[in-house]
């Protein structure tokens, strides 16, 4: 599909902060042989949750304020800047779209187009696990067990 693209654009790909090579965020995988009923606890999910968050604490680069997509945005248009790239297209699907629009939003006059395809409202929270505003693991345990998964802001 890129191919089509890449006949008259440059195409970039960037590695967004937390994922692949750009300061992972990755924890411990749960043993799958576990039973059902150990690996759906809520203990259990509290007890690996909190693990996990003390190892990526742990890590050189873990404090978890600097991985949002606002500040993963502000990396793009360095990324831009450092290409000389006066104005750039946006393509994003899923969580890309939320991306995208974080772009627009900050850097208006740097958007030539932009084609999002299964939009995530930038309203949208993330699940209460993987929000920065928890405070705790416990929190964070406990705001998925009383149903507030995928909300609006």
């Amino acid at each position: 599909m890129l191919a089509r693209f890449s006949n008259r654009r440059d195409i970039v790909l960037i590695d967004q902060r937390g994922i692949g090579r750009s300061a992972p965020l990755v924890c411990d995988a749960e043993d799958p042989a576990l039973p059902l009923a150990e690996l759906f606890s809520i203990d259990r999910q509290r007890e690996r949750l909190a693990l996990c968050l003390a190892q990526l604490k742990a890590l050189p680069y873990g404090d978890l304020r600097f991985f949002t997509t606002t500040l993963a945005m502000q990396d793009a248009d360095a990324v831009r800047v450092a290409l000389g790239a006066h104005r750039i297209n946006l393509i994003g699907g899923s969580y890309g779209t939320r991306a995208a629009l974080e772009y627009q939003r900050q850097f208006p006059q740097r958007v030539r187009r932009a084609a999002i395809d299964g939009a995530v409202p930038p309203d949208m929270a993330l699940p209460a696990a993987f929000s920065a505003t928890t405070g705790s693991p416990r929190c964070a345990v406990r705001g998925l067990r009383r149903g507030r998964g995928m909300q609006r802001a």
